[in-house]
């Protein structure tokens, strides 16, 4: 149901957004400018599908070194050229 709820609502706001760069391209006739405002609406859609898949979707019960930051232990999956890091 959450994904179903998410998806519909950000396709009605990239709706949204589309006739909204529309109007403003007829009024102004910058195509790099309504492209560049489309553009920014998908990076945000995007920034929010990925939160809310890292969130509520597939919660890793062992944060990786990048969830965390660079903290948190992890293991080495390919040893070092000097052999080190096998385990």
């Amino acid at each position: 149901m959450f994904r179903a709820a998410t998806a519909q609502y950000l396709k009605g706001e990239m709706a949204a957004a589309r006739a909204a760069a529309q109007a403003v391209l007829l009024k102004d006739r910058h195509g790099r400018r309504c492209a560049e405002r489309l553009c920014h609406v998908q990076d945000e859609i995007i920034r929010i599908l990925y939160s809310a898949a890292t969130r509520h979707l597939y919660r890793s019960p062992i944060p990786s070194g990048a969830e965390t930051h660079g903290g948190g232990r992890h293991r080495r999956l390919w040893p070092r050229a000097d052999g080190a890091g096998v385990r």
